[in-house]
């Protein structure tokens, strides 16, 4: 029997285990069965880590098939190998599409976070300023605006603080590279801050 090269695997994925089955009716089906898992295992791993990473579920499921199929083996079962081989085949392709699918996702997630990061790391030191400036402001004034009193300024100021604190967390996730996680903690702490100075009256003072 011709054995396929981890390249030619490679490119045509799960498909190659389609060999083994003309062969099996003409030569021996112990040798084509033996090739077909052999096949299996050399298709699975040169999907390579993204299979694992993007697609961990169908990932499992096919190891755990292939994990089945060299148990038949080991119990004389060629035919019920052969018989597997087109759904085996069938979920390595299945496997290798949604790993490709999810991984060019993943990456336009990763690209959309990183530009939504590069404008919020801009934005979020100035807003934090603002807020700091403006209760700084309300600390000195005689006069509180329409609808601000000093409970809501105390309240203010323990927000900042969290803010703060939120904020250093979204700067400690991007430094882990950990992009989507902190965009998604600085829009958080961003929409807090802005209400924040909307609620103290930052934009009619």
């Amino acid at each position: 029997m011709i054995r396929r090269a981890p390249s030619v695997l490679l490119a045509c994925c799960a498909s190659a285990l389609l060999v083994a089955l003309p062969v099996a009716g003409c030569v021996n089906q112990r040798d084509a069965a033996a090739q077909a898992v052999t096949d299996a295992e050399a298709a699975l791993s040169a999907l390579g880590a993204d299979a694992e990473r993007y697609a961990p579920e169908q990932f499992a499921a096919a190891k755990s098939a292939i994990a089945r199929l060299k148990q038949r083996m080991k119990d004389g079962d060629a035919a019920g190998i052969v018989a597997a081989v087109p759904e085996i085949s069938a979920s390595l392709d299945a496997l290798q599409s949604a790993a490709a699918q999810r991984k060019i996702e993943a990456l336009a997630l990763l690209e959309s976070a990183r530009s939504d990061w590069t404008r919020l790391s801009s934005e979020m030191p100035t807003l934090l300023n603002s807020l700091q400036k403006r209760l700084e402001a309300l600390g000195r004034s005689g006069q509180l605006p329409p609808g601000v009193d000093r409970a809501m300024v105390e309240r203010a100021r323990k927000e900042l603080d969290s803010l703060k604190a939120a904020w250093a967390k979204a700067l400690e996730s991007f430094a882990a590279g950990r992009v989507p996680e902190a965009a998604d903690e600085a829009r958080e702490s961003r929409e807090r801050a802005q209400a924040l100075l909307d609620e103290l009256g930052a934009n009619t003072a």
